[in-house]
């Protein structure tokens, strides 16, 4: 795995991690960034091919980390 790929893992179980400890449903983590449900369930299934690494930093910056 490169530098690239597995710095996209990381942020996705990071993201993963933070609507579990919000308590979230896809719906709700959804919702809060103005995506789909479906792309919420696609982020919490590791499809990693789904996201790029831009999408998933953003993703966590809405929910108030900083970069």
């Amino acid at each position: 795995m490169n530098k690239a790929q597995q710095l996209k893992q990381d942020l996705m179980a990071e993201a993963r991690q933070l609507i579990i400890d919000r308590g979230l449903t896809h719906q709700q983590a959804a919702d809060k960034v103005g995506v789909s449900r479906q792309r919420i369930t696609s982020l919490a299934g590791n499809q990693s091919e789904l996201f790029s690494i831009e999408w998933l930093m953003n993703f966590l910056e809405e929910f108030g980390r900083k970069k």
